[in-house]
């Protein structure tokens, strides 16, 4: 038993108990404002036998594996709230032919919370599971035991604003943190990302012409690598000639570190002008020339198949050169159908 209580203690890590201790802690505040819960407890329990545990070329070995697992998942839905948690705890004897007792901690959780009507919200989202690290596994079932398996948690928050300036404009501001961390045992890389993002676009006042402002930024900061980031700012002025002509004017920044086999990244400032004649509902074209250059061809010659093509010529940005990309889509009742390039 001195073994397993070993085992027990090193598979319950302290950041798994944070994370939880995070989720119980929401449950709490949420059930002191008397939201409606939907709880449902739930137990699996399985035996599994393999001739091949290991899953060896040579040296194989069979086992019984014992699974219980019991689980939980809350629920809760209101005007201004949104909560979802799904958790289990995988119990494994004998996994990998080892005489031992594995606990795997997994977890998926959302919510998602207005603090000021129609103005302030926060997204919340975390995970843990087990992703599969060697090439000769093709799952992740835990089975085999923890040799061939990562515990990845992953944690994301997100507070926003839209504002809504009467006609005028409306908007977006999120910031948002981002982590991925795995067990120590493995040389995958811990990842912290912030990111922000902030746009406005005309409002309903605007109607013979309409416009548009966007900066998006985002670092990622990584324990195994180098640093990346991604940035860019765009505005666009568009003007409507008649009911099938448009005419615009698009310019922007672009600045992207990150490292790339290819020369396919250039930073810089871009601009692009151009037009778009849309004579019905189910055909258009847009162009635009610049160090940014495109053509882009929209058809739907039924209503079940949509069909859009672009070629595009750019100077600025993380895809330069000549670019082709095209997206074909068939609906039916019960599936749909769609094939893109590049997939």
């Amino acid at each position: 038993m001195a073994s397993i209580d070993e085992n027990l203690k090193r598979r319950w890590n302290t950041r798994e108990k944070n994370i939880l201790l995070l989720v119980f802690l929401a449950f709490c505040a949420d059930h002191a404002l008397a939201f409606d819960w939907v709880i449902r407890p739930t137990l699996n329990i399985e035996e599994t036998y393999s001739d091949n545990i290991n899953q060896a070329s040579d040296n194989k070995r069979s086992a019984l594996v014992t699974e219980v697992s019991p689980g939980i998942s809350l629920r809760s839905t209101s005007s201004i709230n949104t909560f979802n948690l799904n958790y289990r705890m995988q119990g494994l004897y004998n996994a990998g032919g080892g005489s031992g007792l594995n606990i795997n901690n997994q977890l998926q959780f959302n919510s998602k919370y207005q603090l000021l009507r129609n103005s302030l919200y926060m997204d919340s989202s975390s995970s843990i599971s087990q992703q599969n690290i060697s090439n000769r596994n093709l799952a992740t079932d835990n089975l085999t035991g923890d040799s061939s398996s990562s515990t990845i948690t992953t944690f994301n928050i997100s507070p926003y604003w839209t504002p809504h300036l009467k006609g005028f404009a409306d908007g977006l501001v999120r910031v948002s943190y981002d982590r991925i961390s795995s067990d120590g045992g493995t040389s995958l890389s811990n990842t912290n990302s912030f990111s922000q993002n902030i746009s406005l676009h005309s409002g309903r006042d605007f109607s013979r012409f309409t416009w548009s402002v966007a900066f998006n930024n985002r670092k990622s900061y990584y324990s195994e690598g180098d640093d990346v980031q991604f940035q860019n700012s765009s505005a666009e002025l568009r003007t409507f000639l008649n009911r099938e002509l448009s005419a615009f004017i698009r310019a922007g920044h672009s600045e992207n570190q990150f490292q790339t086999t290819t020369d396919s990244n250039n930073n810089g400032f871009f601009y692009t002008a151009g037009g778009q004649w849309r004579p019905s509902a189910r055909f258009s074209v847009q162009a635009g020339y610049g160090n940014n250059a495109f053509v882009t061809v929209n058809i739907m010659p039924i209503r079940r198949i949509t069909w859009s093509t672009t070629y595009s010529n750019n100077d600025i940005g993380t895809n330069t050169g000549d670019r082709w990309q095209s997206s074909l889509r068939y609906n039916t009742r019960r599936s749909t159908w769609s094939f893109n390039y590049p997939s």
